[in-house]
């Protein structure tokens, strides 16, 4: 632990000298979090040494994030973000890295760079520039992008009108070594994105468009997360990929509502047969305040995937990592749950419910927000009796876009060949869960979930389907 705060005191040291002398004011701020997970079932998928199916998870997880900023004047800041990750009983506690992971560690653990970045005004103007790994979110549900990244982003704002730009290096596969005569500065294996979002609000209405290019020109490597039929990429082939989205939304003091639809298109010639982008999504939900102290509310989700057998990615495929809307809280089990940074069953790393069906496709680092082949309708009840005091029981309905696997011959998940397919099934199950927060002393809060999965006979690829749970709880504190 000393060797971290060491190097922490040299990074931010590091920022300081780069601003003028005697103008920095360094300006000190974060977040902790202590949560603890109970799972039963929610990443079935894979058979244990008893011969069955049924998995279950206990884990405790400490995140703490530091920011330091330095700030010269009101047009120029530096920022950095530290964040410090622990799963209990992990032994790597001291562990110092880049991305969350080093020496061949898994993420989560050890200490990671957030972001370290500038971020200044152009005098006499309203635009707003950052540069350095900065964490950008172009459109409010985030289809198009949401993510920590290494690029630029740009904002004006001018009137009700807001406009966005962002470019990043998704991805650089090549290394220098003293024998290579291939650099990072070569644009053959470059994953870049272009992005760009225009919004516009007015009383209680706030409506937006937004666009995203993903290009490779050669030699992905097989690694980014993105769903796409066919085996390795094949060198010297191209992939272009574009995420266009449509946000709209209006409030008012006694109702809220909210619509997003998404699509794909583009093309990736980097599998054989080559593959045409046809994914979409679409959102829709609102809210209604009962009386001063209950609110109702509703959330509708629906996200193409994958036929089976079929060459084309009909799945959704975004650059970053959605999380913005309730939508992807109607549920404890199978979409994310209400803490943040939750794994939902699609993202697990014990195996996964029905993997080949239920898809998180996407470049970012936290793809896992993003579910595909699915529809679910949901509604949720909250109660606020006081200030700090939140009670929310909701319960959805979820099936599949496209009918899936759900009973093998092998008892095995099915093959690319669907030669061990059995049935097929489009139903998926439902659930209902009971949320708490409650706030305890200057800004710490105690929240707490427990979801229930009623199973059905989509939810697993095996012979047989367990319904499923999750209980977690957790304080949290920021500053």
């Amino acid at each position: 632990m000393k060797r971290l705060l060491i190097v922490l005191i040299a990074l931010v040291a590091g920022f300081a000298l780069v601003l003028p002398a005697g103008a920095v004011e360094l300006k000190f701020g974060g977040l902790f979090a202590q949560k603890y997970y109970i799972t039963n079932n929610q990443h079935d998928g894979q058979q244990n040494s008893h011969g069955e199916y049924d998995d279950n998870t206990n884990w405790f997880y400490t995140r703490m994030r530091l920011y330091f900023t330095g700030v010269a004047s009101e047009n120029l800041k530096a920022v950095s973000k530290f964040e410090i990750d622990d799963f209990w009983g992990n032994g790597r506690l001291g562990s110092l890295s880049a991305d969350g992971s080093s020496n061949n560690q898994p993420d989560n653990n050890g200490m990671e760079i957030k972001n370290a970045y500038i971020d200044f005004i152009v005098p006499d103007t309203a635009l707003n520039i950052k540069v350095g790994v900065i964490g950008a979110r172009l459109d409010k549900p985030a289809w198009v992008f949401n993510d920590d990244t290494s690029g630029i982003f740009a904002a004006y704002k001018y009137g009700e009108w807001y406009f966005a730009a962002l470019y990043s290096r998704l991805g650089d596969d090549n290394t220098i070594s003293p024998n290579s005569t291939i650099t990072p500065t070569d644009t053959a294996d470059d994953v870049d994105i272009w992005a760009f979002a225009v919004n516009y609000t007015t009383v209680g209405l706030f409506t937006a468009f937004n666009f995203a290019w993903i290009n490779n020109d050669d030699n992905w490597a097989n690694t980014d997360g993105l769903a796409r039929p066919g085996s390795s990429p094949d060198p010297g082939k191209s992939l272009d990929l574009y995420v266009i989205s449509l946000d709209t939304d209006y409030s008012s003091d006694v109702f809220s509502v909210y619509g997003d639809v998404a699509f794909n298109a583009g093309k990736s010639k980097q599998t054989s047969p080559d593959s045409d982008f046809k994914g979409y999504a679409f959102m829709a939900g609102g809210t209604y305040s009962a009386t001063d102290t209950i609110t109702l509310g509703a959330d509708f989700y629906y996200a193409s995937g994958n036929k089976l057998g079929n060459s084309d990615t009909k799945a959704f495929t975004t650059a970053g990592a959605p999380a913005g809307r309730n939508a992807y809280n109607m549920d404890e089990v199978i979409f994310p749950g209400w803490f943040d940074d939750d794994t939902a069953t699609i993202n697990g790393g014990l195996g996964v419910a029905n993997t080949n069906n239920i898809t998180a496709t996407g470049f970012g680092t936290n793809a896992g927000y993003c579910l595909n082949n699915i529809w679910a309708i949901g509604a949720h009840a909250d109660f606020k009796p006081l200030d700090k005091t939140l009670i929310q029981f909701g319960g959805a309905y979820m099936g599949f876009v496209e009918k899936v696997a759900s009973r093998t011959s092998n008892g095995q998940p099915a093959d690319a060949t669907l030669s061990n397919v059995n049935e097929t099934r489009d139903s998926l199950g439902g659930s209902f869960y009971l949320r708490g927060s409650q706030g305890i002393v200057d800004g710490l809060t105690l929240k707490a979930s427990v979801g229930y999965f009623f199973a059905d006979e989509g939810f697993s690829p095996h012979r047989k389907d367990d319904d499923a749970y999750r209980i977690a709880t957790g304080l949290f504190y920021s500053w």
